[in-house]
């Protein structure tokens, strides 16, 4: 268990299933602006007690860049950026992608559905040099296999020929659609499977009285920023994060 800190609360939360997961002790720190003036010690009396600490700078506030860049050896590894669409009159879904409820999906489905270290090339789990040589990708395959044992998640799919040429991962929470992972196979990529997907998955959310769509992605997957652009998304935050290896 981490240190009791000064505060009534660690500043550090422990990550079970990361630490199981990598087999070291991963822990998360969220800071948002402004930091208390006790926070560099607390910080350094719990940090022992992990062997990786993921910081998330809520905002990308300028004042928390500059406490870790001084207070810690963490490096920047991510800008996730939130992006939003609200729901107005939206056409009526082509239907031709199936939408699955994940625990529904079957077995040839799913095996499809995999993920490989090119995938997600500005992923966190990539691009940082430590979470690559750890195979860090591979929590993407363990987040898939997960979905199936959560009732909320859902799949939408587009085949060719009864392969899975693009998928989207997604929940619907209190009237709000969330994308938590959308894929298109690299012999597909150009040819608008992503922007297809997400046309018919906002009919979708619209036929299920949805108010508004969710989905997040790195601050330089530039490709991807454009595509919600054009689609009507808008940005609403961005989170800096940062790893701290021991």
């Amino acid at each position: 268990m981490p240190n009791t800190s000064t505060s009534e609360q660690s500043v550090i939360v422990p990550l079970p299933w990361d630490s199981e997961h990598f087999g070291i002790r991963c822990g998360k720190a969220v800071l948002r602006a402004p930091l208390p003036e006790t926070l560099a010690e607390e910080l350094k009396a719990e940090l022992a007690d992990y062997d990786f600490v993921s910081f998330q700078n809520i905002g990308n506030d300028v004042g928390v860049n500059r406490f870790l860049a001084q207070s810690t050896e963490a490096y920047l590894v991510d800008v996730n950026v939130q992006l939003e669409k609200e729901i107005g009159e939206t056409p009526p879904s082509a239907g031709t992608c199936p939408i699955v409820y994940a625990q529904d999906l079957e077995e040839r489905i799913l095996a499809q559905m995999s993920v490989g270290e090119n995938d997600f090339a500005f992923s966190k789990f990539v691009c940082d040099p430590e979470m690559k040589r750890r195979a860090g990708y591979r929590v993407y395959a363990c987040w898939l296999k997960n979905a199936k044992n959560d009732p909320d998640k859902q799949f939408i799919f587009r085949t060719i020929d009864d392969a899975v040429t693009g998928f989207i991962l997604f929940r619907i929470r209190e009237r709000i659609l969330t994308s938590e992972l959308v894929k298109v196979n690299a012999f597909c990529q150009g040819q608008g499977v992503a922007s297809g997907l997400l046309r018919e998955l906002e009919a979708y959310a619209a036929a299920q009285a949805c108010r508004r769509l969710q989905v997040g992605t790195q601050l330089n997957n530039i490709p991807a920023i454009n595509l919600y652009h054009r689609l009507g998304y808008r940005e609403v935050s961005r989170t800096s994060v940062y790893h701290l290896w021991r």
